[in-house]
């Protein structure tokens, strides 16, 4: 399990990372994923709907906008 000091540099990473690649819908999909886990859910939303945007047919996308 990752502590909070690790999710937050992940989350930094993967902003990052999403700047540099803005098509890689997994990257949009983890970068919303960590923003749920800080209770950030209209940022989770946002790389949500990214993600969904480039590739509709990631499951897992839907899965995470309904519970955020």
């Amino acid at each position: 399990m990752l502590n909070t000091k690790q999710l937050l540099e992940a989350k930094i990473v993967l902003k990052i990372f999403c700047q540099q690649h803005p098509m890689d819908p997994e990257s949009w999909f983890m970068l919303g994923a960590l923003h749920g886990e800080f209770g950030e859910y209209a940022d989770a939303e946002q790389c949500c709907i990214k993600a969904s945007n480039i590739r509709h047919v990631l499951a897992p996308i839907y899965y995470n906008m309904g519970i955020s």
